[in-house]
């Protein structure tokens, strides 16, 4: 049951991620004037892509500023693995990795701030390309239904 609740997560946090995107792409007479600015389809194109990861930054920055005034009041900020993931060297942590031997090692090498940073890293990614595939199905199919359609429905099977 608790491993169904990042299912339901990570579908909510695609969802308004969604809501963000889609209010940018409405804005038609918006990017007729930004259209006339450049010179080319090529510089409207990467200002585009341009716009995705910025909005990819800014989307996953709000989550991380969320998180951080959560754990600012439940949380101590030693940079130290808590109890629990060491008590997962000695378990089989088939929920997170298949090897404990391999997640000892990453217990061993990265500190928790690292290992945080990358995971950031991962999700702007994740929202970025996410954010791409929507923008080129939106230019293929015409329509932002259409490509929100496309977007879910890959992305459930991803997910799952």
């Amino acid at each position: 049951s608790s491993d169904l609740s990042y299912i339901v997560l990570a579908y909510f946090l695609f969802s308004i991620f969604f809501l963000f995107i889609y209010n940018i792409g409405t804005k038609k007479s918006f990017y007729q004037y930004i259209f006339l600015k450049f010179k080319s389809r090529k510089q409207w194109y990467n200002i585009n892509i341009l716009q995705m990861l910025i909005l990819a930054i800014l989307y996953t920055s709000f989550i991380i500023l969320l998180c951080f005034l959560e754990g600012l009041t439940t949380s101590s900020f030693k940079n130290q693995w808590s109890p629990y993931s060491l008590s997962l060297i000695s378990k089989n942590a088939l929920i997170y990795i298949y090897d404990p031997t391999i997640f000892k090692h990453i217990i061993n090498t990265i500190t928790p701030l690292t290992y945080i940073v990358i995971n950031v890293f991962y999700v702007i990614c994740y929202f970025f390309v996410i954010g791409m595939i929507y923008y080129i199905f939106s230019m293929c199919f015409k329509k932002s239904l259409w490509a929100f359609a496309g977007v879910f429905i890959l992305n459930c099977i991803n997910i799952v």
